[in-house]
């Protein structure tokens, strides 16, 4: 990763913007195009802070949320099918879900269809249970 960055500053800025979107992108932590996507729409929000991207979940062992705000312990999750739809993706998707809620933190699960159709739906809900969660904690 440290040479694609140190290409990418030498090159010309002719031609590069995606390439500097997809680098910044992985920086981040996105894993997967469809965070990529959340990533993008949430950067538009005015009252949301950015996410923390696939990091460890603050007091948890193995939990890698795609986007989460500790200090809203709000977690948003891209439900893909080729991540939570076969096989065992379902339970473990489960699972995962309610150590989530055992340990207090809301899952807001976003489908990827939604996030290409609906974007401002989206957006708002995240934004809303970002505002909701913090409020409980007042």
């Amino acid at each position: 990763m440290a040479d694609l960055v140190a290409e990418l500053a030498a090159a010309a800025r002719n031609h590069t913007a995606l390439a500097r979107r997809v680098l910044s992108d992985l920086e981040a932590g996105c894993r997967s195009a469809p965070e990529c996507e959340l990533r993008d729409l949430i950067a538009t929000s005015r009252t949301v802070p950015p996410a923390r991207w696939n990091q460890l979940l603050p007091g948890a062992r193995g939990i890698y949320p795609d986007a989460c705000w500790p200090e809203a312990r709000l977690v948003v999750e891209v439900d893909s099918r080729a991540f939570h739809g076969f096989g065992d993706a379902p339970e473990r998707t489960e699972r995962r879900r309610a150590r989530y809620a055992s340990m207090g933190w809301t899952v807001l699960p976003v489908a990827l269809r939604r996030i290409r159709t609906e974007p401002e739906q989206v957006l708002a809900e995240i934004e809303a249970a970002y505002r909701a969660v913090l409020s409980r904690r007042d």
